[in-house]
């Protein structure tokens, strides 16, 4: 119970760290008839409660998206299933992929990626027939870690 509290209490000691931002401003609202002072969203002046962390990102993707004009970048661990053109054989082959602007997993890049990579192999391999069986999504650190590591 002690170690929930705590780390309950370091939770909140870093996201009042985090509201120290400079687009945060220190204002007065009124909690439940209590006048207290926090840090809050500010836009020009006007106060934005009630936003979550995760719209708070989510609007900063977007603002950067607009004011960079770079789409923001994902990145997936993808492991496929290749079918072998002779039965009783298979591959299970693992990679990342990149994928920019991408709301959704990238299935199609995926698949070209796989068969780009075993182009080569097209004879022994069905290529038609590679089946994407994990997915999930990772940090540009993971990514950039795996293709280090699947370079040597």
């Amino acid at each position: 119970m002690n170690n929930q509290n705590t780390d309950a209490a370091k939770k909140a000691a870093e996201l009042k760290e985090e509201r120290m931002h400079p687009i945060f401003d220190e204002c007065e609202v009124n909690d439940f008839g209590v006048t207290k002072r926090e840090h809050m969203l500010s836009m020009n002046g006007m106060y934005i409660a009630g936003i979550t962390d995760a719209q708070l990102k989510e609007m900063h993707e977007k603002l950067t998206e607009l004011l960079t004009g770079k789409k923001p970048v994902k990145y997936y661990y993808v492991r496929a299933f290749i079918a072998a053109k002779e039965c009783g054989s298979s591959l299970m082959y693992d990679f990342a992929v990149e994928a920019i602007g991408e709301d959704k997993f990238p299935l199609m890049e995926c698949l070209h990626y796989a068969e780009k990579v075993f182009e080569d192999e097209k004879d022994n391999l069905d290529l038609s027939k590679v089946h994407i069986t994990t997915c999930f999504e990772i940090s540009k650190k993971n990514y950039e870690e795996f293709r280090a590591y699947r370079q040597k």
